[in-house]
């Protein structure tokens, strides 16, 4: 299992040569988008429920005029390792990788406490609560 504050090699460094590597920050799951699913319970849900649809739809158009991807909506919500499907990382900048395409190399040469900080930080209520506003990923 991969952990905050592993060293993983996910894809190449900026050359192609050479597999690049990354601290774990943060693991995430995949949400699918449920707004179809989504039962309104009152007149303002339905209007908004209405409005997001219709977005959502404006939104696969344009992408799909780009030739981007445009079939399916989902988002990496902040959780807990056990849950996880992709990982946050970072080194010279940052990024989002599913965790089967990660390959674990190491760990930060870090004290003990501070990993274990960093660990308990990352499953805090901060991050599990819920409130953040995360972007729609397509495929």
């Amino acid at each position: 299992m991969i952990h905050v504050c592993d060293i993983v090699e996910y894809g190449l460094d900026c050359f192609n040569r050479h597999p690049q590597s990354w601290r774990v920050t943060h693991h995430l799951k995949r949400v699918e988008d449920g707004l179809d699913k989504w039962k309104a319970k009152n007149p303002a849900d339905k209007i908004l429920k209405d409005i997001l649809l219709k977005e959502r739809e404006k939104e696969r158009n344009r992408r799909k005029k780009l030739g981007l991807p445009c079939n399916k909506r989902y988002k990496l919500v902040y959780c807990r390792p056990k849950q996880a499907t992709h990982v946050s990382l970072v080194g010279i900048s940052g990024c989002e990788a599913p965790i089967s395409e990660c390959k674990k190399v190491g760990k930060v040469n870090w004290n003990k406490e501070m990993i274990k900080e960093h660990r308990q930080n990352a499953v805090g209520r901060f991050w599990l609560s819920g409130k953040f506003h995360f972007d729609w990923e397509w495929e």
